[in-house]
C-alpha cells in the first residue's frame, strides 16, 4: 500500500499516511458492508468467508504480545487487496472507496498516543461483528468479554462538521483546525471516544452508522475522559454520502450545533459527543466558526461570528436542499446564538425548492444575545421554526460580564424576570417560544456550561431535539409567572447534582470556558 502526504513529502509523513490509510479503509469496509453485500448478491458468501479466514489470527489474539503489528499490517493490506481484486460490479465501488480513503488519509489527524496495533485489532474485531450480523460467520468465543473485565468499554461516536477555520498545520485531531479564517469551508468527520456508561453496545439495537465499540482505545487511555479519536476532511460528495448514510432507518432529521466564544474546534466536538451519544437517532453536524480562543479577544470573536453568518446561511440552505432530509434542528450556544439567529433570520423570506427539508427545533443555550433584539426577532422567526427553546440562568457570570461590555443591556441567557418581563411588554412572546430557567444547575464559578454538565438539562435538551411536546407537557418542568404576565418554566426538583457517573465522564474533559 502506498500513500503520499498532500501537505509535505517527508518519509515520516508518508509512513503516517500509510497507517491512516489502512485504518480508514477497514473503517470504510465496516460502515459500508451492507451496501457491498447487496451488490455482491450470490458472491457474498464466498467473499465474506475468505475475509473471515484472513482476519482469524487477529480475532484469536488474546493479549498485546500474541500478535505483532507487522502481522496486522499485512493482514490489513491483504484485506484491501482482496476487495480490490474481487471480480464483478462491486470492484468499481471498492476502487472508489480506496481512492477516497487515500485522499482522506493525507489530511487525517490522529492523537499523539494513537497506536496502530490496537487500532487495527479494534477494526478487525468490529469487522467480525459486522460479518456475524450479516450471517457470514457463527458467533465464537474470540469476541466474548474477557473474564473478570466488567468495564463497559468505549463508544466511538461520529460527528460531521463544517468549519470556517483554516487548518493549523498540525496533525493531531485536537489541534487540526486553528484560529484563522479559511478561504473556503472544510467538511468532514470527527470521531470522539467516550465510556459506554449507558451500555449502548450491550443493551441497544445495532449501532448508528459510523459508530464503533471497543474494549480498549487505540491510544491506550483507560480513563473516563472523552478524547478525539480522529479528524478526517472529506470532499463534498463523500461528505453528503456519509450524512445521508448516517441517519437511522426511517429517520430524516439532523441537528446542527453552533459553538460560542473562546471555543476550540476540539472542545466543541467533545461537548457535542455527549449529545450524539444520548440522541443516537439522528446525526450531529458541528458548524465551527473561527475563534481567537482567548478571553482577551471578545471583540475579535464578535467580528468572526458576524463574518460567519453568511456562510452559515449558505450551509443551511445546502443542508435543507441537498441531503434528502425532512427536518433540520439547530442548537446554538452563547455567542453562537448570534450566528444562528441572524442566519435563520435571513431564511425568513427564502423560497425553498420543492422537497426541501424544513426547520425544526431551535435551541438557544445560555445565549449571548441582546434580549430586546431577540423579542423583536422572535415574532417572525417563530413562524419558520417549529419551536424556540431558551435555556438561561441568573448565575451566569459570563453573561453578566457580556452585559457590562454591552452598556448594561441584558443578555437573553442571563435570566431576569424583570428584564424579560419588560421586553415582553413591548413584544409578547410567541406561543411556540419557551423560556426555561436553569438557575443553580451549574455549580462552577462561571456558571455557563450547565447545558453540557448537568444531566437534567442535557436530558431536557435531548427531549426537545427529539421533537418532544412543548414545555407545558414535559414532566421535568413546572410553569412560573411573573406579575401574572410573563410566563417561563423551571425544572421540577430544583438544582440537584448530576448523576455521578456522567458528571465524572463529562466534567473530567469539558474544560470551563472563562467567558461566554
Amino acid at each position: 500500500m502506498r500513500a503520499s502526504c498532500l501537505r509535505c513529502g517527508t518519509a515520516a509523513d508518508s509512513a503516517f499516511a500509510e497507517k491512516a490509510e489502512r485504518s480508514l479503509f477497514l473503517a470504510a469496509l465496516v460502515t459500508q458492508m451492507d451496501d457491498f453485500r447487496e451488490q455482491m448478491e450470490s458472491d457474498w458468501a464466498a467473499f465474506s468467508d475468505e475475509l473471515h479466514h484472513r482476519i482469524l489470527p487477529a480475532l484469536h489474539a488474546t493479549d498485546d504480545v500474541s500478535i505483532d503489528v507487522a502481522a496486522l499490517q499485512k493482514m490489513a493490506d491483504d484485506v484491501r487487496e482482496q476487495c480490490l481484486a474481487w471480480p464483478g460490479p462491486v470492484q468499481a465501488e471498492f476502487e472508489m472507496v480506496a481512492a477516497r480513503v487515500a485522499a482522506a488519509a493525507a489530511v487525517t489527524a490522529l492523537p499523539k498516543r494513537w497506536r496502530e496495533k490496537q487500532d487495527l485489532l479494534n477494526h478487525f474485531r468490529q469487522l467480525k461483528r459486522k460479518l456475524r450480523r450479516n450471517g457470514a460467520v457463527e458467533r465464537d468465543v474470540s469476541l466474548a468479554s474477557v473474564p473478570g473485565d466488567s468495564s463497559p468499554g468505549f463508544m466511538e461516536v461520529a460527528l460531521f462538521f463544517c468549519t470556517l477555520r483554516a487548518p493549523s498545520g498540525r496533525r493531531t485531531p485536537a489541534d487540526f483546525f486553528g484560529t484563522a479564517r479559511a478561504p473556503a469551508p472544510s467538511e468532514g468527520l470527527v470521531r470522539v471516544s467516550l465510556p459506554d456508561f449507558d451500555g449502548v453496545a450491550s443493551n441497544g439495537p445495532e449501532l448508528p452508522f459510523g459508530w464503533t465499540h471497543h474494549r480498549k482505545r487505540a491510544t491506550g487511555n483507560t480513563s473516563k475522559s472523552l478524547e478525539i479519536s480522529s479528524c478526517i476532511v472529506l470532499d463534498i460528495e463523500h461528505f453528503v454520502h456519509h450524512v445521508v448514510a448516517g441517519r437511522e432507518p426511517g429517520s430524516r432529521e439532523t441537528t446542527v450545533f453552533v459553538h460560542g466564544f473562546n471555543s476550540t474546534f476540539a472542545n466543541s466536538a467533545l461537548k457535542m459527543a455527549l449529545y450524539a451519544y444520548k440522541l443516537r437517532e439522528n446525526p450531529i453536524v458541528l458548524f465551527s466558526w473561527p475563534s481567537f480562543q482567548s478571553v482577551d479577544q471578545y471583540g475579535g470573536d464578535e467580528a468572526h461570528a458576524m463574518w460567519a453568518v453568511s456562510h452559515f446561511v449558505a450551509f443551511m440552505k445546502r443542508l435543507l436542499t441537498s441531503y434528502r432530509l425532512e427536518k433540520v434542528h439547530v442548537l446554538a450556544r452563547s455567542m453562537g446564538s448570534r450566528v444562528a439567529l441572524y442566519g435563520l433570520a435571513r431564511l425568513i423570506g427564502w423560497k425553498a425548492p420543492k422537497g426541501a427539508a424544513r426547520l425544526g427545533q431551535l435551541v438557544l443555550a445560555a445565549p449571548d444575545f441582546d434580549t430586546g433584539e431577540f423579542f423583536d426577532l422572535q415574532a417572525e422567526l417563530s413562524q419558520v421554526v417549529e419551536r424556540i427553546t431558551v435555556y438561561c440562568s441568573a448565575n451566569d457570570q459570563a453573561l453578566h460580564l457580556s452585559a457590562r461590555v454591552h452598556g448594561g443591556l441584558p443578555r437573553l441567557g442571563n435570566f431576569s424576570t424583570r428584564g424579560l418581563h419588560s421586553a415582553s411588554r413591548h413584544v409578547p412572546l410567541a406561543d411556540n417560544v419557551d423560556v426555561i430557567d436553569a438557575t443553580g444547575f451549574d455549580k462552577s464559578v462561571i456558571g455557563h456550561t450547565y447545558v453540557f454538565t448537568h444531566t437534567g438539562v442535557v436530558e431536557d435538551v435531548c427531549a426537545v431535539l427529539r421533537g418532544a411536546a412543548a414545555a407545558s407537557r414535559r414532566a421535568a418542568l413546572r410553569p412560573e409567572r411573573f406579575e401574572d404576565a410573563f410566563r417561563y418554566w423551571r425544572f421540577v426538583g430544583g438544582a440537584e447534582r448530576p448523576a455521578k457517573a456522567e458528571q465524572e465522564n463529562v466534567e473530567s474533559e469539558l474544560c470551563e470556558e472563562n467567558a461566554t
